[in-house]
């Protein structure tokens, strides 16, 4: 909706719609350096993950904190 009304809206690189579909997510995050990922169910911000880059195998959250 955002899009058809000229609304800047940044792009979705994907869905994950069940579960079981999270084995798949190093592929569908290899190529990414930076992204969001936000869950279907949240409130206030709760269970964002900003990642702003990558060390080797970790993933690197806003607050510098790393992830595998």
């Amino acid at each position: 909706l955002c899009q058809d009304i000229g609304v800047p809206t940044p792009a979705v690189f994907a869905a994950v719609k069940a579960h079981s579909e999270l084995r798949g997510l190093p592929r569908l995050l290899e190529p990414l350096t930076d992204f969001v990922l936000k869950p279907n169910r949240g409130s206030a911000g709760r269970g964002v993950l900003v990642i702003l880059g990558r060390d080797g195998q970790h993933f690197i959250r806003h607050n510098g904190e790393r992830l595998t």
